[in-house]
């Protein structure tokens, strides 16, 4: 129930961005602005590793309609912090685009993705 959440948060909320994704996202890395990554649970307290592997079924299912899903490999745990690597099919860091989708994803399990990356100010997602 809660990923066919994610996935009608995701078509709602991201499917503006799906056709740009489409033609840029793959081609796109990350090693020019690295993105750091926060997930914060429903208690305001850092995303448990179960709330984290939630979020990665909830990207699993959002793949075959958003292409910002589709090229995300994982998303894991880096530290006790709540701080999330988000990493490509070709290993590659994230995108801003990607770590948004993921955050939509988060959004819909309660959960906040908070990021700052070295081309833009740190956004919030709840």
């Amino acid at each position: 129930m809660t990923i066919l959440i994610a996935i009608l948060t995701l078509s709602m909320g991201v499917q503006a961005h799906s056709d740009k994704a489409a033609t840029s996202t793959s081609s796109r890395s990350n090693t020019q602005h690295n993105i750091a990554i926060q997930c914060v649970g429903p208690e305001k307290k850092p995303c448990s590793a179960a709330q984290v592997s939630d979020i990665n079924r909830g990207i699993s299912a959002g793949k075959r309609m958003h292409q910002a899903l589709a090229d995300i490999k994982t998303v894991a745990p880096s530290g006790t912090d709540g701080t999330l690597t988000c990493t490509q099919n070709n290993g590659q860091p994230c995108t801003t685009e990607q770590v948004q989708a993921v955050g939509e994803v988060a959004n819909s399990l309660k959960c906040s993705i908070n990021y700052n990356s070295s081309k833009s100010n740190m956004g919030n997602l709840k």
